[in-house]
């Protein structure tokens, strides 16, 4: 359970997002995992542009999950935490899986399609064709 001292922001650096219309796309360039998040989540992740705590963002969902807003809230903060979307400020929080119900709740949708493309690096990672055709992996031996 997380303290209401502990708050959340989104990861600036290697996570980057657009609000287009009633969604939110958010990629990791990290990892190239990208994120539509509507609904609810939508409004949950607005509010970490700034540092929120476990209850500020249970206050944004509690109005369409009465009487769980805190669970919800937790689960969310501790989704986005695993995925290493924001950072977190306090202790350390256990691994949070985020419920079917949850997920379909907040309407959060996790993509890995495209990860390598996202991944590669455009000026070093090519071969002598030049991009988008990525250089074979070198084997050391």
């Amino acid at each position: 359970m997380t303290t209401s001292s502990t708050t959340y922001v989104i990861r600036g650096g290697l996570v980057v997002y657009d609000i287009i219309d009633d969604e939110a796309v958010v990629v990791h360039l990290g990892t190239g995992a990208y994120y539509s998040f509507r609904g609810l989540s939508l409004e949950a992740w607005s509010t970490l542009t700034t540092p929120q705590t476990n209850d500020q963002v249970a206050a944004v969902l509690a109005p369409v999950t009465p009487g769980t807003g805190n669970v919800a809230a937790e689960q969310f903060l501790g989704y986005l935490t695993d995925e290493d979307l924001v950072d977190r400020d306090g202790a350390a929080a256990p691994p949070v899986t985020l419920t079917e119900e949850m997920t379909s709740a907040l309407l959060i949708e996790k993509y890995t399609d495209v990860q390598e493309l996202l991944t590669v690096d455009p000026v070093h990672d090519v071969d002598e064709r030049g991009w988008p055709a990525v250089a074979p992996a070198i084997s050391v031996e």
